[in-house]
């Protein structure tokens, strides 16, 4: 009988380490919904009822820098024209420059705050739509429990509302998978009712 050498390092991966790398993976958990980050973590998956099926989950968990950079290199745009057409400008005092400075570059302020009021997460079953905030507090809103439909001031995002002061927040970077999941459900299971979404976001 003959025996084979095989060298440590290659071939397959160990179970436990595939199994250590699976929660990471890209997960799809319903048909036609988009992918899921993974496997819903513990403190999120205590959210959903007892034998509630999951259709797809999504969470804002970090400040997105794009758009305060792109927000950024406008007011600095427009503080480099000052400066071409109006050099004297800089000549003012500190106490008549601040002000003019400050409306300049709020807007920098702003989006710093939407991406820090956006952190949440987002999960959609078959059917209802739940949002998690960071620390913790969850509210929950039936798909045919949506009345109004609007853009989020506060986030950039979408806001659901429900009856009896139900709110919810989608931030920007959820909104289109988040429709989508909810897409796929609600069709199937719910019939058109009258709710005042003049964004047509709800499908």
């Amino acid at each position: 009988m003959a025996l084979r050498m095989i060298e440590g390092g290659k071939g397959d991966p160990p179970e436990r380490e595939r199994a250590a790398e699976a929660p990471y993976a890209p997960r799809t958990f319903a048909p036609g919904a988009p992918p899921s980050p993974g496997t819903l973590p513990l403190e999120l998956a205590l959210h959903l009822r007892g034998g509630e099926p999951l259709v797809w989950w999504g969470s804002k968990t970090e400040l997105s820098l794009r758009p305060v950079f792109a927000v950024a290199a406008i007011c600095l745009t427009v503080a480099l024209l000052v400066t071409a057409f109006a050099p004297e400008f800089w000549l003012e005092p500190w106490e008549s420059l601040w002000p003019p400075l400050a409306a300049l570059f709020s807007p920098v302020a702003v989006v710093i705050v939407r991406e820090l009021a956006g952190r949440r997460s987002i999960l959609v079953t078959d059917a209802a739509i739940v949002e998690v905030s960071r620390r913790g507090a969850a509210q929950r809103l039936n798909f045919d429990g949506i009345k109004v439909v609007r853009r989020d001031l506060l986030t950039g995002g979408i806001r659901l509302d429900g009856g009896g002061g139900q709110r919810l927040r989608i931030p920007p970077e959820l909104v289109a998978d988040a429709r989508k999941a909810i897409a796929c459900q609600r069709r199937a299971k719910f019939k058109p009712t009258a709710i005042d979404d003049p964004l047509a976001w709800l499908p």
